[in-house]
């Protein structure tokens, strides 16, 4: 923030100039700052890499040291760090539809968790999500993706969210704000290797 002297040649100044400028006073002083446009809000695809991002770095302080030293001789060849192999790599998988992985190569093996008893329930702006897992497998998470249709494959671009699916459990999630309408959830749960199930199982409510 500019402290102008003699604004716009006189003793003061005030207000907007132009699509650049706002001059105003700051602390008793006369300032000057650059006009700053409201951003956009951010698309689909952005709120979808932006959740996948966030997820993935959380999960790499949860690799074993055996895990975090597959990445090493891909972090060599791109003269990079470990941390930043694994989150390019899966990165790059997520772009492509595919699911990460935790050890590099990614092999796409394993079995993902068996998710049965999944239930829709109408809420104020929100769905609530209820399944069960009833065998883990080789299991990492569960990918939840916004769908407008019940049938639907999900895509990067519409992530919403990540649970991970750790222990043979009953499970509870909350989709929430929502505009009051039909709403459906895609749910695709992957392994460890970077194998998803073969078939996303999407499922619907009524937000009130």
């Amino acid at each position: 923030m500019a402290k102008p002297t003699a604004p716009l040649i006189s003793t003061e100044a005030s207000g907007r100039l132009g699509q650049n400028l706002i001059f105003s006073r700051w602390k008793g002083r006369p300032t000057v700052r650059k006009l700053s446009k409201p951003k956009p809000p951010p698309t689909e695809k952005q709120l979808g890499l932006r959740a996948f991002t966030r997820w993935l770095c959380r999960e790499w302080s949860g690799l074993t040291p055996i895990q975090k030293e597959t990445w090493s001789a891909r972090a060599l060849s791109s003269n990079i760090a470990p941390y930043n192999a694994f989150t390019a790599e899966n990165f790059t998988r997520w772009r492509k539809d595919q699911a990460p992985g935790k050890t590099f190569p990614v092999g796409e093996t394993g079995f993902a968790a068996n998710i049965q008893n999944i239930v829709a329930t109408d809420g104020v702006r929100s769905i609530h999500l209820d399944f069960d897992c009833v065998s883990l497998n080789q299991s990492w998470a569960l990918a939840l993706y916004a769908a407008y249709t019940d049938d639907y494959l999900p895509t990067w671009s519409r992530t919403i969210n990540f649970l991970n699916i750790d222990a043979v459990a009953h499970y509870h999630w909350v989709y929430t704000p929502l505009a009051p309408g039909w709403h459906w959830v895609t749910l695709f749960n992957f392994s460890r290797d970077g194998n998803f199930r073969p078939s996303p199982i999407v499922r619907g409510a009524w937000s009130t």
